[in-house]
């Protein structure tokens, strides 16, 4: 077994854990107060949260930017070792992109803006359809996981982001 099918089944149980937990916690706060007020028709706005809240989410979720970068560090290694042995132009293009994503990564986690969410979305979309194209499709399955990872971050502090 190879290390990409290894680390794409590590990265969907991690997920499944990370989605089983919020499960088994959203059932807790309804076991606790099972009757509901009936939904209203109309679509509510979010509410915007406060800049102690948003910081506050943002610190305890943004370890996971760290792994989606350091995922793109991992693929960029390995794309660069393969391109080193078989100097394919696919891999080379694979090592810089991914080189690319692991620094936009470190920049959202600094800068926090959603113009930088969208350019990481952008250079991962792109290596998904560049190994797509290729005909390389478990290795383009790789290439989600950070871009999931992003979006867990990202889509509880959306509406607050600039």
């Amino acid at each position: 077994m190879d290390y990409q099918t290894i680390l794409l089944i590590a990265g969907i149980l991690v997920l499944v854990v990370i989605f089983t937990r919020k499960a088994i916690i959203k059932q807790r706060q309804w076991l606790e107060n099972p009757v509901r007020p009936p939904k209203e028709k109309t679509k509510k706005k979010t509410a915007e949260i406060s800049d102690i809240q948003f910081d506050k989410q943002w610190r305890s979720m943004s370890y996971l930017l760290f792994f989606a970068a350091l995922g793109n560090l991992y693929t960029a290694y390995n794309s660069g070792r393969g391109a080193m042995e078989t100097m394919s132009t696919v891999l080379w293009i694979d090592c810089g992109l991914s080189i690319a994503a692991a620094i936009v990564a470190i920049f959202l986690w600094q800068k926090k803006l959603k113009d930088i969410t969208f350019g990481y979305m952008g250079i991962i979309i792109l290596q998904v359809m560049f190994f797509m194209a290729t005909g390389k499709y478990i290795v383009a399955l790789v290439h989600v996981f950070p871009l999931v990872l992003v979006y867990m971050v990202v889509k509880p502090v959306w509406d607050s982001m600039k």
